[in-house]
C-alpha cells in the first residue's frame, strides 16, 4: 500500500469532520432535562415565560413545587436567557432561574430553588454573557 492511498483517507476524514462542524451538525440543540427541586420550607411556584397562557402572549405556565417536590423542565442550548420567575403563592416574586445553556450538559442537572437570583431586565432569547448555572459540569 502506498503512501497515496493512506494519505487520502485520512484527509478524506478530516475534510468531512470540518464540514460537518461547519455546518452545525451536533450543535447540541437537542432538548434536555433540568430538574429543579424546592428546597425550601414553604410551597413556591415557579412560573416559566416560554410557557404561555391560553389566550395570552404572555408566559404563564405555572407549576407549584410543595417542599421536597421536584419537576423536570426541558431546556435547549443556543436559545439564550430562558428566565423561570419563582413565587409565593401568594404571587411575591423571589427571584428569578434565568437558565441559558452554550452547550448540553453531559450530566443531568438539578437546580434547587434558592439558587435563585434577582430577576434580570433581558427579555427571553436575548444572550447573557454566561451560562446559567454558572457550575461546571
Amino acid at each position: 500500500m502506498g503512501k497515496k492511498s493512506v494519505v487520502a483517507p485520512v484527509l478524506g476524514v478530516m475534510f468531512l469532520a470540518l464540514l460537518l462542524t461547519g455546518c452545525g451538525i451536533g450543535a447540541n440543540d437537542d432538548p434536555f432535562p433540568v430538574l429543579m427541586t424546592n428546597n425550601t420550607h414553604q410551597t413556591l411556584v415557579d412560573i416559566a415565560w416560554f410557557v404561555t397562557t391560553p389566550g395570552t402572549s404572555n408566559g404563564g405556565g405555572q407549576v407549584v413545587l410543595k417542599p421536597g417536590q421536584s419537576f423536570a423542565e426541558e431546556e435547549t442550548a443556543n436559545l439564550g436567557v430562558s428566565q423561570d420567575r419563582i413565587t409565593t403563592l401568594a404571587g411575591k416574586t423571589l427571584g428569578c432561574l434565568p437558565f441559558q445553556f452554550s452547550e448540553n450538559p453531559p450530566v443531568e442537572i438539578t437546580v434547587d430553588l434558592t439558587e435563585k437570583v434577582p430577576c434580570g431586565h433581558w427579555g427571553d432569547g436575548k444572550q447573557s454573557k454566561h451560562d446559567w448555572p454558572y457550575r461546571k459540569y
